[in-house]
């Protein structure tokens, strides 16, 4: 996993701490999610190997692609700085000193966070499609969201928080418009 360690933020205060000694310039926040059902109860490991799978597809899908792969080293696999787990827990993912991959896009001066969200039926429910939106984003997710918007906004007080949708049109993550939702609660 390289310079992964997929550890849990335990306090806000720890949050903070963190943005605010990043290495790299940040500007902007872009939240995500795995647009998965509610019984996948997926950590920052899993996100990890989904998007290394991803990649690999992406660069040619065979053992030479790993390889490629492999050979960036932290800068493949995850590209969330931070997965918000469906019980609430803020995990680490790609460390906050290396830009997320290409296909997130926005990658200068921006960290992305993802919610293990995105249908709130689970896996093999009839017509689950039909469930996909914010109502798939738990109580304890919503609490965690705020806290890192929070510690965020402290720490970039002139900071942007954009809706993946919102710099990919094509994407329905996360489920909500981001941008209305911190100018409502943060005015920003």
């Amino acid at each position: 996993t390289g310079e992964y360690v997929f550890e849990t933020v335990h306090t806000s205060e720890e949050l903070e701490a963190e943005l605010r000694n990043t290495t790299r310039k940040i500007t902007t926040t872009v939240v995500h999610w795995s647009k998965t059902h509610s019984n996948s109860a997926l950590t920052a490991r899993d996100i990890h190997v989904m998007h290394m799978a991803a990649q690999t597809e992406a660069l040619g899908g065979d053992g030479e692609a790993l390889r490629k792969l492999v050979d960036l080293g932290p800068k493949g696999g995850i590209d969330w700085h931070y997965v918000i787990k469906r019980d609430g827990t803020i995990e680490r993912g790609r460390p906050l000193d290396i830009e997320s991959g290409d296909s997130v896009g926005f990658t200068s001066n921006t960290l992305h966070i993802g919610f293990v969200a995105g249908y709130s039926a689970p896996f093999g429910t009839p017509n689950s499609e039909l469930t996909l939106g914010s109502a798939s984003i738990t109580p304890e997710q919503w609490k965690s969201f705020d806290q890192f918007l929070e510690a965020f906004y402290k720490s970039y007080p002139g900071g942007e928080v954009l809706g993946y949708r919102e710099i990919n049109p094509s994407s329905s993550g996360p489920g909500f418009d981001v941008s209305v939702y911190a100018s409502g609660k943060y005015n920003k």
